[in-house]
């Protein structure tokens, strides 16, 4: 399951400042938007379509550029501990098989 809230701002709304908690994707929906991204050299101006990858722990500066813009924050799915541990023997079983014949020969 993800959780996916829509947001607006308005251009007269002060600059808000989001302290991101695990990676999430934001989309812009309607108008211009401003990001700073702590850490980051250069600002970032979005506009609907365009979309941005936020990595847990980061720091995000974003204000509207427009009379209002809207987008969309969506949390990226964590892998539960039982479809990562799958993954992983799926990926390695085949290897350990080969293996295993050449060393049988």
């Amino acid at each position: 399951m993800r959780e996916i809230r829509t947001l607006e701002l308005q251009q007269n709304e002060p600059t808000t400042c989001w302290l991101i908690d695990r990676p999430q994707t934001l989309r812009v929906c309607e108008g211009l938007l401003w990001l700073t991204v702590e850490g980051e050299p250069d600002d970032r101006w979005l506009s609907a379509g365009d979309s941005l990858e936020l990595s847990a722990r980061s720091t995000v500066w974003i204000s509207s550029a427009t009379p209002s813009s809207r987008f969309v924050l969506a949390a990226t799915p964590a892998l539960s501990l039982m479809r990562l541990l799958a993954f992983i023997a799926f990926n390695l079983m085949p290897v350990r098989l080969v293996r295993n014949r050449y060393r049988a020969l």
